[in-house]
């Protein structure tokens, strides 16, 4: 069962991206109520990160200061795991990794983007604010996150070869692109500010298993599909980019803004020395060195591999 999850959720992550390189958005939902504005669609992004298309984006970096969400202390931007219902809405990747969540340790944003959620809540009804889950993270923990994904789809798959296309899909390209690691990416979602829950627009998915993950997936409900729009919509109008293969991902300034928008070069690059130093492997010497059992022992809470 779980290896049909880890493959479908592959499957249904890919549909959406044109082997032209060109930008392909699916159907919207087919129910005949609930569309976005073609403003919203065309500011979306389905092309995969690891495409030439986005690649060859010159990344320029305008020294911009990452800030503090928490300290920010915005009554209507809030840590995810500060509201009661948080567990029903984030799936990460790496078991424990929600205390890291707690702790604020993915709480940090370039200044840029942070303005602009304030602006995107300009364009939400009054009691409805952000649950954010993961900003700036570093490329030494997208790499954990590699060796972890990796060690899951080969033990479902016993091929590592094609465990490591999946995982590429994934993560590296997270590196390559310098989404995560420069600050201008922030996944999240909403809450009611009246009665402090967070809004069922579906899981936030770290974890590539959550398969409902894509903006248009079939299996999303009416109320889900709803509240989407209202978040891609406030967006949108406050200048952020929806990556639209994953719902819950936005970005400012990055490469997927860049083409997106038309724009020459990325506004943010990696932020610290040691990301931009951060050297990948080639699949070849990856796949050489791939040990899962060494891998699996990191992990109190991992069955054994």
């Amino acid at each position: 069962m779980k290896k049909i999850l880890l493959i479908t959720s592959l499957l249904t992550s890919s549909i959406a991206f044109g082997q032209s390189g060109e930008k392909i958005a699916p159907e919207d939902w087919k129910d005949g109520e609930i569309h976005m504005s073609k403003a919203a669609h065309d500011r979306m992004l389905f092309l995969s990160e690891n495409d030439p298309l986005i690649q060859k984006i010159p990344v320029k970096d305008n020294g911009e200061p990452l800030v503090d969400l928490r300290e920010k202390n915005h009554p209507r931007i809030k840590l995810i795991t500060d509201l009661p219902n948080y567990n029903l809405f984030i799936d990460t990747i790496l078991p424990g990794d929600i205390e890291n969540v707690k702790k604020g340790f993915y709480s940090h944003v370039r200044q840029g983007l942070y303005e602009r959620l304030v602006k995107t809540l300009d364009y939400l009804p009054p009691n409805i604010g952000i649950a954010y889950a993961l900003g700036y993270q570093d490329a030494q923990k997208l790499s954990e996150k590699f060796d972890y994904l990796m060690m899951k789809y080969h033990k479902a798959l016993l091929d590592k070869k094609l465990a490591y296309q999946m995982t590429n899909y994934f993560i590296i390209a997270d590196i390559k692109a310098s989404s995560q690691i420069s600050g201008g990416r922030l996944l999240m979602t909403l809450f009611d500010t009246k009665t402090n829950q967070i809004l069922n627009l579906g899981v936030i998915g770290s974890n590539p298993q959550n398969i409902t993950i894509q903006e248009f997936a079939a299996a999303t409900t009416e109320e889900q599909r709803k509240y989407r729009v209202m978040l891609e919509e406030a967006t949108t109008k406050a200048g952020i980019v929806s990556y639209g293969e994953q719902w819950c991902t936005f970005d400012y300034g990055t490469k997927i803004w860049a083409y997106v928008t038309g724009a020459k070069e990325t506004i943010y690059g990696p932020v610290k020395e040691s990301d931009k130093k951060f050297k990948l492997q080639n699949e070849a010497e990856y796949l050489q060195n791939f040990d899962p059992e060494k891998i699996a022992s990191k992990y109190d809470t991992c069955d054994d591999y």
